[in-house]
């Protein structure tokens, strides 16, 4: 009669553990299941989403020797702070002065921070600002110091402005 038990629970648990192994291969084909029917029918997007850490170096052209290098930026065209000249923006081409050529590859890396900073400053100055004396100067030098700032440890030595043209 004892026996009887032990043996009426091994079955019982023989059973139990059936029932869980039966559970647990039912959710396994499931899953499998939906996932053969998402691969099939919802195909590998043909749309890649741009990565900072993947994009390669900027091009931008490195001019000079011997210790005297240049780097052109693309050219800008930004509106100017409203005043009371009829001057609404500027087009400006921009190169930078550089000691080491291997700095061309931090201002590279960091070129849409550049470009941010000389956009937010010459958004702020007004045309009358441009026609006093020294303002080219002025916005040189603010520039030169924005521009090293950003780029730190590398260096600039100048700003160089290419073209510049104020029109409306």
């Amino acid at each position: 009669m004892f026996e009887d038990k032990i043996e009426i629970n091994k079955s019982e648990q023989q059973i139990t553990f059936l029932g869980y192994l039966w559970r647990t291969l039912l959710t396994l084909a499931l899953l499998l299941a939906l996932v053969l029917t998402y691969l099939m029918f919802f195909p590998k997007s043909k749309i890649t989403l741009p990565s900072f850490e993947d994009k390669t170096e900027q091009n931008l052209p490195l001019t000079g020797q011997d210790g005297l290098y240049f780097v052109e930026l693309p050219s800008m065209k930004i509106n100017l702070k409203p005043g009371e000249s009829n001057y609404t923006y500027i087009e400006i081409s921009i190169a930078l002065e550089l000691s080491k050529a291997s700095d061309k590859k931090d201002i590279s890396a960091l070129l849409p921070r550049i470009q941010d900073a000389i956009n937010i400053y010459l958004r702020e100055v007004s045309s009358s600002e441009l026609q006093e004396s020294g303002s080219l100067y002025r916005m040189k030098e603010a520039l030169l110091e924005r521009i090293n700032f950003l780029i730190a440890p590398a260096h600039i030595n100048d700003v160089l402005f290419k073209e510049l043209f104020v029109g409306q």
